[in-house]
């Protein structure tokens, strides 16, 4: 019989007959990143001369798995996401009001957060 398993991880695989068995270890990557979201602040509203928030995203496969040590743009800054395959980026203080986007991309992937500076 076949498994199939979309979890990228490490795996061990044991059988055994009778008085004989094996043990086979296995890693299971990630595919090709699929998806690009932003999960914190992806919406603020700041008063002029305060901090923006950290913006987080993740980069993941078609399975949801996490793309490990990718190369994500955000707002024109090279960010590699890290071992649950996000990254963040702290946007520093804003002084111009407005409202603004800080882009992050990868590859044809894209997603915007947004601040608003009163």
């Amino acid at each position: 019989p076949s498994v199939v398993n979309t979890v990228a991880g490490n795996f061990s695989l044991s059988a055994s007959s009778g008085s004989g068995s094996v043990a086979v270890n296995y890693s299971i990557s990630a595919g090709p990143a699929t998806s690009l979201t932003i999960l914190t602040n992806s919406s603020q509203t700041i008063t002029a001369g305060q901090t923006l928030g950290v913006v987080s995203a993740s980069l993941t496969d078609a399975d949801g798995n996490p793309v490990i040590g990718a190369t994500v743009v955000a707002d024109g800054n090279n960010l590699t996401t890290n071992s649950s395959g996000q990254v963040s980026f702290a946007g520093g203080v804003k002084t111009v009001s407005g409202s603004f986007n800080i882009p992050f991309t990868f590859g044809a992937l894209s997603a915007n957060a947004t601040y608003q500076v009163n």
